[in-house]
């Protein structure tokens, strides 16, 4: 949790963190898991629809569409490149 918040308090918009309601660490489950993002839901009380996930990680992030989550892929320096289709 603390390697999220450090990254989210230092973006080019500025601090963010006051803007995230939760964190979640490997303790919700594998996050290349669909039932990772389902578990996350339960935890907040809300529908997958509900929660926007932000990951830089390709895997994860369509793990949380097939969740029915809304994703934000970070695209940074040093990441794999995506492809324009995702």
């Amino acid at each position: 949790r603390k390697a999220q918040q450090l990254l989210l308090s230092h973006t080019n918009f500025g601090n963010l963190t006051g803007k995230i309601s939760c964190y979640f660490d490997l303790s919700s489950g594998p996050k290349f898991l669909k039932s990772s993002y389902e578990d996350i839901s339960l935890t907040l009380g809300v529908y997958c629809h509900e929660i926007t996930f932000i990951t830089d990680i390709l895997k994860e992030a369509n793990a949380a569409k097939e969740a029915g989550c809304k994703v934000i892929v970070s695209v940074r320096p040093g990441n794999s490149q995506i492809q324009e289709s995702h």
